[in-house]
């Protein structure tokens, strides 16, 4: 049993440091793939999630012999010491500052030599904390993002994702296309992400993964096939 807990233990290591390495890295734009991307939003999600869990615990902690005034204010104290504990661990990640390039393999489906249209998609899913009642996983409405929601085993899950309805119709000349397929196992889409965390009264938060670049890119040959900035 010992060697199975010190195995397990291990295994679980290296992410959690990679992902610690990541919030205290001095860069402030980092390239990462999805997998490593997920880490990152757990991480943050984890930090509000232990405030926010925090506040609703003291909520049901009135006694008999505490009138209700009293305990009114001591929750708008504990309200200001945790928001405070929360926005400091934001301030002093700079999770506001921080930018993740995320790379997410590119399907290059199909041609049409005629239209000149190649339509790209991609099947990564990056997961993600689902939404609750008290900390919201939010992503904004846009063309090519979106968080997809499911529930399996009474558990539920979330994804960001690219829309596979509303793949890429990338217009490109069949000269581009046919460089690109010979790239095909080095084609990613390239996400820029940024965090922001927002509160609102009673101590609830919203986590919004904010999309603002999308790229199509030969990653190891540093070529930018296609870019768009992401309106919201």
């Amino acid at each position: 049993m010992k060697a199975l807990i010190a195995i397990l233990i291990s295994s679980l290591l290296p992410t959690a440091a990679f992902t610690q390495s990541q919030l205290d890295a001095p860069e402030l734009v980092q390239t990462v793939m999805s997998e490593q991307f997920s880490d990152v939003v757990k991480s943050v999600w984890d930090e509000i999630k232990k405030g926010v869990e925090a506040y609703s615990a003291d909520q049901k902690s009135k006694s008999e012999f505490e009138t209700t005034s009293a305990f009114e204010a001591r929750m708008r104290r504990r309200q200001e010491q945790i928001s405070h504990d929360i926005q400091q661990f934001l301030t002093s990640k700079k999770i506001a500052q921080r930018k993740f390039a995320v790379l997410m393999k590119a399907d290059l489906l199909h041609y049409n030599a005629d239209t000149q249209i190649y339509v790209v998609n991609s099947a990564v899913e990056i997961l993600i904390p689902p939404k609750s009642e008290d900390l919201i996983t939010t992503c904004p409405q846009n063309p090519y993002i979106f968080i997809r929601e499911m529930s399996k085993n009474a558990y539920k899950f979330a994804y960001l994702t690219l829309n596979p309805k509303n793949p890429l119709q990338w217009s490109t000349s069949a000269q581009t296309a046919q460089k690109a397929k010979s790239l095909e196992a080095d084609m990613f889409f390239k996400v820029w992400f940024r965090f922001d965390v927002s509160t609102a009264p009673g101590q609830s938060y919203t986590l919004k993964i904010i999309p603002e670049k999308i790229e199509l890119v030969a990653d190891r040959e540093n070529t930018i096939f296609w870019k768009e900035d992401i309106a919201h």
